[in-house]
């Protein structure tokens, strides 16, 4: 993969991704996506977590949940709403002491 999106936010981002979602379809755009977040710093890949909302992919929850970490923002909170995260999904993270709690 090209380091060209290393430290792109998310408008730099969103012609690609929706570039990507026509062309190539939501897990194929899911699977770019979180290889373009897995380079970035944990900063930018915080603010830019809630692109996966946009593939629709199921898995992305799964993916906010494994890849929230410290400097957290709250657009992963925005990503996980998209999505439709379900409810006790929900309360186990205001539950939990990890990152999603401070969201």
């Amino acid at each position: 993969m090209s380091t060209d999106l290393e430290h792109a936010d998310s408008r730099a981002l969103r012609e690609p991704l929706i570039g990507s979602l026509v062309a190539n379809g939501p897990r194929a755009t899911f699977r770019w996506l979180t290889s373009v977040l897995a380079i970035q710093s944990p900063a930018l890949r915080s603010s830019n977590s809630y692109l996966v909302a946009y593939t629709g992919c199921e898995e992305a929850i799964d993916w906010l949940e494994a890849n929230v970490a410290s400097p957290v923002s709250n657009h992963w909170g925005y990503g996980a709403a998209l999505l439709g995260a379900p409810w006790p999904r929900l309360v186990r993270w205001l539950r939990s002491d990890g990152p999603r709690r401070t969201a």
